[in-house]
């Protein structure tokens, strides 16, 4: 079930889970549960993400909106006028196109809505000047720590 909500194939997903294991991102097992290494999770996402997959600026076009359109911080940013997308074919949004972590991001989002927060705010890392992205670590240990 959690294969499908987040768009990966049951292989895949299986895969992802052993290398959060072996990089003590995670412990436990699938019968037990996992149990999520916040404190290094956080420590990954602020410092590692946006030197592991830059962002990658395209041109505007219908997307699902990230980066600046996230509520809890979006008043604060002064991002493009037309904000930033996840390029998309059932997009409803229009913004500029910025690479997601994986093609699969949008389906995840649409399924889970705090994650959808939390990958809006690693886009403004990976997007955004300083001041913005100390918004954006402020809310991500806001529900990571």
């Amino acid at each position: 079930e959690l294969a499908k909500d987040v768009g990966l194939s049951g292989a895949r997903l299986h895969a992802s889970v052993e290398m959060l294991k072996l990089t003590q991102l995670a412990t436990g097992s699938s019968s037990e549960g996992l149990v999520v290494n916040r404190q290094r999770l956080l420590e990954l996402i602020i410092y590692g993400v946006p030197s592991i997959f830059p962002a990658m600026i395209g041109a505007p076009t219908r997307g699902m909106p990230t980066a600046s359109a996230l509520p809890e911080i979006s008043a604060q940013m002064s991002s493009p006028e037309l904000g930033y997308v996840w390029p998309h074919a059932s997009g409803t949004h229009r913004g500029v196109a910025v690479q997601p972590l994986h093609a699969c991001v949008h389906i995840a989002a649409k399924n889970d809505a705090g994650l959808y927060h939390l990958l809006m705010a690693i886009d403004v890392l990976r997007l955004e000047p300083a001041r913005e992205r100390e918004l954006a670590i402020r809310f991500l240990k806001s529900k990571l720590a």
